[in-house]
């Protein structure tokens, strides 16, 4: 099942055969993958916590069973960024770089996880996304969102989290009290999440300024469990009151 969310489209025969690779169970503390390291495996988290050493961010990150570890790095030659260690006790999938590869090939992926990775470099860029965010969560951020295209002038819909990948947007704010406050949203900035941190509902009206591209992530169950999140969304809030 956790391999079906992340490749929904793939035959179960691909499945089944990603799922007969070897099993390993670990101890609490046992490391998975090391910081700056060129990983040999794509690790599944099956069972149990696994957590992320983050040494820039200088905190740590609990992952939770279905955590896919490693993927990206292994397709696109990255290293990882922090150590991944057990936990708890964990059982997890290993699957080898160059079967992970082969199926990613053969099931003509490597497109939708190219796009994957281009949206994770986009988000490290943003300030609401830029920091304390462990690369599975990334990932799972970037799966939920979808890519709006708006001319000059246009009206945008208010529901989500809307990130602005390029031109510029207006937004109106009509406060309760009737006052109304304009804000010109650039590159990387982004309005909404009212809904995930239960903060008073204003109203805001938005345009697009120029031709614009628009990220939009409706999904508000990911981003209710990271706390970095929820105080940077309480911040904005405030800062727009």
């Amino acid at each position: 099942d956790y391999l079906r969310g992340y490749y929904p489209d793939v035959a179960d025969a691909e499945i089944h055969m990603m799922l007969n690779c070897e099993r390993e169970s670990l101890n609490a503390g046992s490391i998975l993958l090391k910081d700056n390291e060129n990983p040999k495996y794509v690790y599944l988290v099956l069972t149990g916590v696994a957590e992320l050493l983050s040494p820039k961010a200088k905190t740590t990150f609990q992952l939770s069973s279905g955590s896919l570890l490693g993927d990206l790095q292994v397709l696109f030659g990255l290293k990882m960024e922090g150590t991944y260690r057990a936990l708890s006790h964990v059982e997890v999938l290993k699957i080898p770089t160059i079967l992970f590869k082969e199926f990613v090939k053969r099931n003509k992926l490597i497109k939708k996880l190219r796009k994957t990775q281009s949206i994770i470099e986009f988000l490290k860029n943003t300030w609401l996304f830029g920091e304390s965010i462990s690369s599975p969560i990334q990932n799972k951020i970037a799966h939920n969102m979808t890519l709006i295209k708006l001319k000059k002038g246009e009206k945008i819909e208010c529901e989500g989290i809307k990130l602005l990948k390029s031109g510029k947007v207006e937004l109106n704010i009509n406060h309760l009290d009737s006052s109304v406050k304009k804000i010109v949203v650039e590159k990387g900035d982004f309005w909404g999440g009212e809904k995930i941190i239960e903060f008073k509902n204003n109203f805001i009206a938005a345009k697009a300024i120029y031709d614009t591209e628009i990220y939009n992530i409706k999904d508000y169950k990911i981003l209710r469990g990271i706390p970095i999140i929820r105080w940077k969304l309480l911040e904005q809030m405030e800062k727009q009151e």
